[in-house]
């Protein structure tokens, strides 16, 4: 058990690579050994070979606060990396982050809570604030999610039914499910499905805001062009022909109004995320 009040032990995993930023990580990993409730493992992998900058940060870190790096020579990807994590995961509870975000300090009390209030649950997120910049102040968006398992199941069939580097999920759940897998921008939402299509499997989002997500012009540039819109396609296609998550209706809906937001230039697609998929952080703070 965890020794902050007892609570279960949990592994925490976090993939970097060379894209990305020092000052951030930092940030990052600082947001998760200073939680209210630390990790007992907290895996960081090295997905390829790092820059020297970013290398030198996770120095400083290695062997202190239960961190443990992971050094891949090859860059693979988030889902290669997120399958050998859950694996060598030591414990069965496991959180993900990402390298750029920043958890609020009693995010995993809040998760673990959650898991102890309902033990049947086997996935539980929550909302995010999206900010830009340096500073968690300048929050652009607050992104609300589904809370209730049936809610959840209904929104999946649209868009990605959990925010990533929120989650907090058990290990036995996403090993009987295919773990993650090669599947590029969409490794989690290809996990979630194999998840919440089995009626055995209940999931939760805390309607409160977890993780704080930096957004930056590229943000809304990756998720553009021909070559992405080829990735969402074959995604849904996927979720109807081998999943059989999606009607042909569904797979139809879906994909032509992701690839409509996807075509649009950038200014074009910072409205449409921020005003309309988003819940403004005026509106909602989430706390």
């Amino acid at each position: 058990m965890n020794d902050s009040n007892n609570y279960p032990k949990f592994t925490v995993l976090m993939g970097v690579y060379c894209k990305d930023n020092p000052l951030w990580l930092e940030e990052s990993i600082n947001s998760i050994i200073n939680q209210t409730v630390p990790p007992d493992e907290f895996l960081i992998f090295e997905d390829g070979k790092l820059t020297e900058n970013l290398e030198n940060t996770l120095l400083k870190y290695e062997g202190k606060n239960n961190i443990k790096i992971v050094r891949f020579e090859e860059n693979r990807g988030l889902g290669p990396v997120l399958e050998d994590g859950v694996n060598m995961a030591s414990n069965s509870l496991i959180a993900r982050m990402d390298a750029d975000d920043i958890s609020v300090s009693n995010r995993f009390e809040k998760q673990l809570k959650a898991f102890s209030k309902d033990t049947q649950l086997c996935v539980v997120g929550g909302a995010v604030k999206e900010f830009t910049g340096d500073s968690t102040e300048n929050v652009i968006s607050y992104r609300n999610m589904p809370e209730t398992n049936d809610e959840i199941y209904k929104y999946a069939h649209k868009r990605n039914p959990f925010a990533h580097p929120t989650v907090m999920f058990k290990k036995d759940v996403v090993l009987k499910a295919g773990n993650y897998r090669k599947c590029e921008l969409f490794e989690d939402y290809d996990l979630w499905i194999r998840i919440i299509k089995d009626t055995n499997n209940k999931c939760y989002n805390i309607p409160e805001t977890l993780v704080f997500m930096r957004v930056n012009s590229n943000f809304y540039k990756r998720r553009g062009g021909l070559s992405y819109i080829k990735k969402i396609v074959k995604f849904k296609y996927r979720l109807y022909k081998e999943e059989h998550f999606y009607s042909f209706f569904d797979f139809l809906y879906s994909a032509i109004g992701h690839s409509v937001i996807a075509l649009a230039p950038s200014k074009i697609k910072y409205i449409v995320y921020t005003r309309f998929l988003r819940k403004n952080s005026k509106i909602g703070s989430g706390q």
